[in-house]
């Protein structure tokens, strides 16, 4: 590649780091051209875009009756390179910015649209391209647009979707799709260790990398939200995209696969383009007020989102509160049923106890029966044993032998 033919080619879609990318390159010595579109409030650095590089794009989309901010496809890529009456202001254009340059710069994001018109106008004038591709969350990227053209979420998400998947599509179509070097908007203002984005493009560029990451600061980005995947089908497209863009895990199939889906919610796509033209007839006072309605339809959006969490909340608690009390139930039962066994123990040994006790005071009350005969049999020899002394004391022979047992009484002491 010879320095004079060489050609940094920055895009993507809007809102996501294209200036800045393209403001680190100036910086580090690329050109992008002598008539340059002035700084703004939103670009408070500067846009980087050559004038009349953005009024043939203009042009460009006009002839397919369209403009920037247009969601529905373009036609295919044959059709878009066969548009042989401004292939020669282009051809002058790039010649211009070319000119006594040691390399070049071009920047706008409706290249994104154009890829196979301008491969077609590089190959003519043997300009050897390197295409750096700006990627941005499409969340952050609804935020700015909402800030600056009162853009809904879904028409930028749909523009997101646009500018991405065309530019893919053509990358693919044409083999470039591995030599593209993509960057993440937010990589810039990360923190890390080892190569930073675009770090190997710009040495072989001899560019000088502190020279363009001087250019980047802080204040440049604010945030990297996440898209909510449920809203629609392109918010769910939007972010698959979107993941695999950033950890740059993407082939051929997977583009043929997201492009698909992308045409087929053409009619959507219409839809959302039909809003916004009908927009466009509107006098100041009523784009006013359809903002302000759209504004309050997007409030009472995060006031009904607000209200289905809070309500989920309730019936969260109210399920924790019932699987609580059913645990409680549970654990009672548990409890019921271990009393009632203990029970039934206690009752069952307490039955044999009883048992054992009746038998015992029967047969106590068979042993004091007998007893009672026993003591009724003594009582009778004991009558019968003192009428017998009795009948031996008043017997006459009792009487005659009374001195014989005084005289044994004398002798026995």
């Amino acid at each position: 590649m010879t320095q004079s033919n060489q050609l940094l080619a920055v895009c993507g879609m809007h809102r996501s780091g294209t200036s800045a990318v393209a403001g680190g390159l100036a910086g580090a010595g690329v050109n992008f051209g002598a008539n340059l579109m002035s700084a703004k409030a939103d670009n408070r650095k500067g846009f980087y875009e050559d004038q009349s590089l953005v009024r043939l794009h203009d042009k460009m989309l006009s002839a397919h009756m369209q403009t920037w901010d247009s969601v529905t496809p373009l036609p295919s890529p044959l059709q878009l390179v066969d548009m042989p009456e401004l292939q020669g202001q282009a051809a002058s254009l790039v010649r211009e910015i070319q000119q006594n340059q040691r390399i070049a710069g071009f920047k706008d994001p409706r290249v994104s649209l154009f890829v196979p018109f301008w491969l077609k106008v590089f190959a003519d004038l043997d300009v050897s391209v390197e295409w750096v591709v700006c990627v941005r969350s499409p969340k952050a990227v609804a935020q700015s647009l909402y800030v600056r053209d009162r853009f809904t979420e879904v028409k930028s998400v749909a523009l997101w979707l646009k500018y991405n998947l065309t530019l893919l599509k053509a990358l693919c179509d044409f083999d470039s799709l591995e030599g593209a070097h993509f960057v993440s908007f937010e990589a810039f203002f990360e923190k890390r260790q080892g190569p930073r984005p675009l770090e190997q493009l710009l040495r072989s560029c001899s560019l000088d990398p502190e020279s363009f990451y001087d250019f980047f600061d802080s204040g440049l980005v604010t945030s990297s939200p996440q898209l909510d995947p449920s809203v629609s089908n392109l918010h769910s497209l939007a972010a698959i995209v979107y993941d695999r863009l950033t950890d740059g895990s993407i082939g051929k199939s997977d583009v043929e696969s997201w492009y698909a889906q992308w045409i087929g919610e053409v009619e959507t796509l219409r839809l959302i383009d039909l809003q916004y033209s009908s927009m466009a007839l509107l006098d100041d006072a009523e784009k006013a007020w359809v903002t302000s309605l759209e504004a309050s339809l997007v409030d009472k959006e995060g006031q009904i989102k607000n209200l289905e969490a809070y309500i989920e909340h309730l019936i969260s608690e109210h399920r924790d509160a019932i699987a609580c009390h059913q645990d409680a139930i549970a654990y009672g039962e548990e409890r019921l049923k271990a009393v009632l066994g203990q029970s039934r123990a206690y009752f069952l040994d307490a039955s044999q106890k009883a048992e054992e006790i009746e038998k015992a005071r029967l047969h106590c009350e068979d042993l004091t029966s007998q007893l009672e005969a026993n003591r009724q049999h003594c009582e009778d020899l004991t009558s019968q044993f003192e009428a017998n002394i009795d009948e031996i004391y008043g017997s006459t022979s009792w009487k005659v032998t009374a001195p014989l047992r005084r005289i044994r009484r004398l002798f026995v002491r």
